[in-house]
């Protein structure tokens, strides 16, 4: 929250799927309060993050966090924690609980480290025991909520206030995951979605359990593709 108790809205720099990572910071910058760093690849790790730092210091955008990579790079984990550590000073990293590695170098990075929760597809981290197994080895770490994960666990839809673009009928308090669950532009169904099988071959095998939304057959719960 900023002093003024207004929400701060901050966008990831790899959220999207038509520019690349460098431009998508000027983009935040004019649309968001701060940006999430995503550092994916060994590539990214070891040789963008000071430039897109760089960038977000050029268009006075705080940067809120820097994810670690979400898949195994091949790296000793204290390696990686070290040039975390050292990347962007003082910014909390945000970690993948399945591709952490030895989970005691990660206390390196004390109350800067957040867990982040997952999806079920996941081999921990998706449910609050697993989280509460990790934090018992990391007891200086804090949690990140991922709200799409979050739904695709089966969750319950969070209301997240959309910022007002100033187009006419536009309603701030618009729920983005309840917009999502009522159109998915993927065409699979999420946690509050009517229950229409069959669901496009894309979409993934182990669908969570829906609500009954009155509209349709709402057993999807053990349903199967």
């Amino acid at each position: 929250m900023t002093a003024d108790h207004s929400p701060t809205i901050a966008f990831t720099n790899g959220a999207f799927t038509d520019i690349d990572k460098d431009t998508s910071v000027e983009w935040i910058a004019g649309h968001a309060d701060g940006v999430q760093l995503v550092a994916f690849t060994a590539d990214e790790l070891d040789h963008a993050i000071e430039g897109w730092a760089a960038r977000c210091n050029d268009q006075q955008l705080p940067v809120v966090a820097l994810h670690a990579p979400g898949v195994d790079i091949g790296r000793p984990t204290s390696q990686l924690v070290a040039r975390l550590a050292d990347a962007i000073p003082d910014v909390p990293i945000v970690a993948h609980p399945d591709v952490m590695g030895d989970l005691l170098a990660w206390r390196h990075l004390g109350s800067r480290l957040l867990v982040e929760t997952m999806d079920p597809g996941k081999a921990t981290g998706s449910t609050i025991a697993q989280i509460d197994a990790i934090l018992e080895q990391l007891p200086a770490a804090g949690v990140c909520v991922d709200v799409s994960h979050s739904l695709s666990a089966g969750g319950p839809a969070l209301p997240v206030a959309m910022p007002d673009d100033g187009a006419a009928g536009s309603d701030s308090s618009t729920s983005a995951a309840s917009a999502a669950a009522t159109a998915p532009s993927s065409g699979c169904p999420t946690s509050t979605s009517p229950c229409t099988p069959p669901w496009p071959a894309s979409c993934p095998a182990s669908p969570p359990p829906w609500k009954a939304t009155g509209t349709g057959p709402n057993t999807c719960g053990s349903a199967t593709r």
